[in-house]
């Protein structure tokens, strides 16, 4: 029983972020949660423990279903201002954005904006857009966006950067992409340009229709979505070459994991490459603590890890729990 403590607890948080999204915001669920987790401190009951991570799923901030206001409002939409959240992704022939332009103390409202790659802003920068406002397509496209905040696209014609951002990683890690991007294009061919980038970056928008298409009948389209594979290669390799200069195991764990980091950063700090560092730091961190005899061999609970990876992936992320690379993820590590 006290092996499946972890692991229950991010079952249950999984099960109640899922079932909060179809029967809405339950008002009694964090109390419920506080009741339950103190009788699990007093009593010792694991059960209780489980049920109040049920409840702090149900509890999770879930993104509002659209008001009237904004479904009337945002079709005749042609120009809006907003802060750029996350980094900017490349495409053949723009720039795809996410814009905030929710009012302070006001609902989530979030955009995925497309303008020219001349214009493209950086992370956190406040932007003023003009074009046009599209539904989004496919419907099941059009629910994972919804659960991310986004409620729509938008088609810039213009794009003008009214105050710039902080600096800070997301930014440095956004002119290193660009950097990396403009290398690639000017050491390799057009095509050979498109796939790397791909491959290596993320950045699958550059890529040309008929060369998706191909990955998908081959049945190989996942490499092209940044994962678990990615850092599992990144990692494989520079422990290969670490390994040659004969260091320890706890060593190349202090060198990698900073990596790592800085490998997720620039690949767009997408959700499943930060679930896969947080996998392998949460490996390093127990490798680091037992080689100086902080903790036992023994107390190293695989499963308990993962678990621990899941319950802060899901708390920042609720709505990852829909997602297949997430499910799949967990379910094969597991």
């Amino acid at each position: 029983m006290r092996q499946a403590l972890i692991p229950g607890v991010a079952a249950g948080l999984a099960f109640g972020t899922a079932l909060g999204v179809h029967v809405g915001a339950i008002p009694w669920a964090l109390a419920g949660g506080l009741l339950l987790l103190t009788t699990a401190l007093i009593r010792g009951s694991t059960l209780s423990l489980w049920a109040a991570a049920l409840c702090a799923g149900l509890a999770l901030p879930q993104s509002a279903p659209m008001s009237d206001h904004l479904d009337h409002q945002l079709p005749g939409l042609t120009s809006l201002t907003g802060r750029v959240v996350g980094m900017p992704d490349p495409r053949r022939a723009s720039v795809g954005i996410v814009v905030d332009v929710g009012a302070a103390g006001g609902p989530q409202v979030r955009v995925q904006a497309y303008v020219s790659p001349e214009a493209a802003p950086g992370p956190g920068d406040t932007v003023r857009l003009e074009g046009r406002w599209v539904p989004a397509e496919p419907e099941p496209w059009a629910a994972q966006l919804a659960r991310r905040g986004i409620r729509g696209l938008f088609l810039a014609s213009s794009c003008t950067v009214i105050a710039t951002g902080p600096p800070g990683p997301h930014a440095w890690a956004t002119e290193l992409r660009r950097a990396a991007l403009g290398r690639l294009a000017r050491s390799l061919p057009d095509e050979g340009y498109r796939l790397m980038a791909a491959l290596l970056l993320g950045a699958r928008g550059l890529l040309p229709d008929h060369h998706a298409q191909a990955f998908r009948e081959a049945g190989v389209a996942h490499l092209l979505a940044l994962s678990g594979l990615h850092v599992g290669i990144l990692a494989a390799g520079a422990w290969w070459l670490l390994g040659r200069l004969r260091l320890q195991p706890s060593w190349c764990y202090v060198l990698l994991i900073p990596l790592i980091a800085f490998y997720v950063l620039v690949g767009g700090a997408r959700v499943s490459l930060i679930r896969a560092a947080a996998m392998f730091a949460t490996l390093g961190a127990f490798v680091l603590l037992w080689d100086r005899g902080w903790v036992l061999r023994g107390w190293f609970a695989p499963l308990s890890g993962l678990s621990c990876v899941a319950i802060g992936v899901l708390t920042a992320w609720p709505w990852s729990v829909f997602e297949a690379g997430f499910q799949l993820s967990f379910m094969a590590t597991g």
